[in-house]
């Protein structure tokens, strides 16, 4: 018997568009379904705990507790509590709670993830923050570290004095029974005493708010972190189509790091052509270093993504340690009225300026600075108050790829893992900080901290990645805080409440209520 096969194509038979699409959706979905049983129960983790009964299925569970409800570092810490040492949220994504691992993790000079490439500033030019690399991070890293020694922080007391004295002058035009956003205000000054570390300018923002004018590079500031985490987080294809929804907020969201670029740019080529001052900011710092990654004098637009990083990182930071130390001491008035005597012996004449060496030596200005409020419930996030030890301003984990395994605990992390210890967890642990870690003793800093407490205390991070400018934000909240509270008492407004205070966590920690009010009554009567 011959067999005979058909020769004409119209033997074949043809499939509609409706078909060809079921089955490519079926595929999909079946893809789809594979990867999310085999990240179940066949992934090299799948012997973890989880954060939910389905986090590790996919990355759904830690966006939507990291963009939607910004409450997935404290689920995480919780959960942390109830199952230690690891806990896995993603499909790759591990926590880890005992701070023995932080040194291993964070010291190693392990690469950051790409969700990093989400924090890129003046339109995606890598910055030491941004950079995904170790060693590009560490070769910009040696071009500003000079800038913020505290010796050389002490030659521009002058700007410190200016800037904080004119905020004074601000709080004092606001009668006692006036409420005052502190949060808002607080970033303005901020913002001035960067401008000219960073920029040699002065931006004059706290000028603009005290006369009623809203500043766009105050704007800027405070959306672009916002802009980061949700860029950093989604996939790739997905920014550019959401960028273009037609929203007036959304829209300034989207062009703030487009905003800032504009800004700092202009200010950037004019600090290169005018030379090098006595006093230079940060800007002719990094126009006359060599990164060392690249071999080469820092590009121009690596030093304007810098810059803007710095501005970023300085101003939302620290005005938010600010604002939430702020409120501590309003509903404290036997830690305010410590304070204040503390200072009034430092600094006996009332019309005399703090110094930054004399503020970096007062014990128990140091010990507010670190210290916290008390915690009501010790497993509620509802009412807590700030320090940079219960509120750190960036309270996550700061992920990094493991290169070689890490056996933790019971449990094997193998290579490639994303691994970080949030910081919300370390400053917390009753194990480390003893069965008063979540309440209020600023005194646990003067009698003594142990080496596990020092190992665990890690605010601005640790290792190569950490804050380079920590010596900065120490230094503005001790003159901001010291001068602040030697001039004035402190009572929180009637709608700043435990509730309003609820921290939420957008890659930087904020207070559920946007703001925080507090009422400022002159010391001098």
């Amino acid at each position: 018997m011959i067999l005979q096969f058909p020769t004409s194509s119209s033997a074949i038979p043809s499939l509609s568009f409706q078909e060809i699409a079921f089955l490519a959706g079926s595929f999909l979905l079946l893809s789809y379904l594979a990867q999310v049983l085999y990240n179940l129960f066949f992934h090299p983790l799948s012997k973890l705990p989880s954060a939910a009964p389905f986090a590790p299925a996919n990355t759904w569970w830690s966006l939507w507790h990291g963009l939607v409800t910004q409450d997935r570092v404290f689920l995480l810490h919780q959960k942390l509590e109830e199952v230690g040492p690891a806990v896995r949220y993603g499909p790759n994504e591990v926590v880890v709670s005992d701070p023995k691992y932080l040194k291993t993790i964070m010291m190693a000079k392990l690469d950051k993830t790409p969700a990093s490439a989400g924090f890129t500033t003046n339109r995606g030019t890598p910055c030491a923050f941004s950079a995904i690399v170790n060693a590009e991070a560490a070769g910009k890293r040696k071009g500003m570290l000079p800038h913020y020694a505290t010796t050389n922080l002490q030659l521009w007391q002058p700007v410190f004095d200016e800037h904080i004295g004119h905020l004074v002058k601000v709080l004092e035009g606001y009668g006692p029974d006036e409420s005052v956003d502190i949060l808002s205000l607080g970033a303005h000054a901020i913002i001035d005493i960067l401008g000219e570390i960073v920029l040699d300018k002065n931006i004059m923002s706290l000028n603009d708010y005290a006369r009623g004018i809203r500043n766009p590079i105050t704007r800027a500031i405070a959306l672009w972190p916002k802009r980061g985490m949700i860029k950093g987080n989604l996939p790739g294809w997905v920014w550019p189509i959401v960028e273009k929804f037609p929203n007036e907020w959304w829209q300034h969201l989207c062009r703030s790091d487009a905003d800032l670029a504009d800004f700092v740019g202009p200010l950037v080529h004019d600090a290169r052509s005018r030379g090098t001052p006595d006093r230079p900011s940060l800007i002719h710092r990094l126009s006359n270093s060599v990164d060392s990654y690249i071999g080469q004098l820092w590009p121009v637009d690596h030093v304007i993504s810098e810059c803007i990083d710095h501005f970023l990182a300085g101003t939302e930071t620290t005005s938010v340690t600010l604002a939430y130390c702020l409120y501590a001491l309003s509903t404290c008035p036997g830690v305010m009225s410590k304070l204040q005597a503390e200072l009034d012996e430092a600094i006996p004449d009332p019309e005399a300026v703090i110094s930054i060496s004399v503020a970096q030596n007062l014990p128990y200005l140091n010990a507010v600075v670190k210290e916290g409020e008390h915690e009501h419930d010790l497993h509620s996030v509802l009412h807590y108050a700030y320090s940079l030890r219960l509120f750190p301003a960036s309270p996550g984990p700061k992920l990094r790829i493991l290169g070689n395994g890490l056996a933790v605990g019971d449990h094997f992390l193998p290579p490639g893992t994303v691994v970080g210890i949030p910081i919300w967890t370390t400053h917390r642990m009753a194990s480390i900080w003893g069965s008063d870690a979540t309440t209020y003793r600023p005194e646990r800093w003067i009698e003594g901290v142990s080496p596990e407490q020092n190992t665990a205390f890690q605010p601005f991070s640790l290792g190569g990645r950490s804050c380079p400018g920590m010596n900065l934000a120490m230094t503005d909240l001790r003159m901001l805080i010291s001068m602040i509270t030697r001039n004035f008492d402190i009572t929180p407004a009637r709608q700043t409440t435990e509730a309003s205070m609820t921290p939420r966590d957008l890659e930087t920690l904020y207070p559920i209520g946007g703001e925080v009010r507090l009422h400022f009554k002159s010391r001098s009567g």
